[in-house]
C-alpha cells in the first residue's frame, strides 16, 4: 500500500504537470497576440502559485506524519503565507506585473487542480 507521503508528493507531481502545460498554453496565447509583458506576468504567478502549493503539500504531509519537529514544520508553514503575502505586495506595489494578468498566471493552480480533480474520479 503506497504511504500518504508518497501520494501526496505524486499528487504534487501531477498538478504541477499540469499547471506547466496551462502555463505553456497561456504564456504562447498571449505572445501570439502581442502581449508580451502580460505574458511575464502570467508566468509570474503561476510560478509564485505552484510554489506556494508544493510547500503547502509539504507542510501538510510532514505535519501530519508527527514525529520530531513536526511544529517547526507547521510554523514555516505559516511563515510561508506571510512570505508570500509581501511578496505580492511587492510585486503588485512596483508595478512589475500587470495585475490582471497576473491573477491569470495564479489561476492557472486552481485550474490545473480542478483538471486532476476530474481526472482522477474517473
Amino acid at each position: 500500500m503506497e504511504s500518504n507521503a508518497s501520494y501526496g508528493y505524486r499528487l504534487v507531481r501531477h498538478v504541477i504537470s499540469t499547471a506547466v502545460l496551462i502555463l505553456a498554453v497561456a504564456v504562447a496565447a498571449s505572445y501570439l497576440l502581442g502581449r508580451s509583458e502580460s505574458a511575464f506576468s502570467i508566468a509570474a504567478g503561476s510560478t509564485i502559485a505552484m510554489a506556494s502549493f508544493a510547500v503547502l503539500v509539504m507542510v501538510v504531509v510532514r505535519t501530519m506524519a508527527g514525529g520530531r519537529g513536526a511544529y517547526w514544520i507547521a510554523a514555516l508553514g505559516m511563515a510561508k503565507i506571510f512570505v508570500i503575502g509581501a511578496v505580492l505586495w511587492w510585486i503588485m506595489k512596483s508595478g512589475a506585473v500587470e495585475p490582471l494578468a497576473f491573477l491569470v498566471g495564479f489561476s492557472t493552480m486552481v485550474l490545473a487542480l480542478l483538471v486532476e480533480g476530474v481526472r482522477k474520479n474517473r
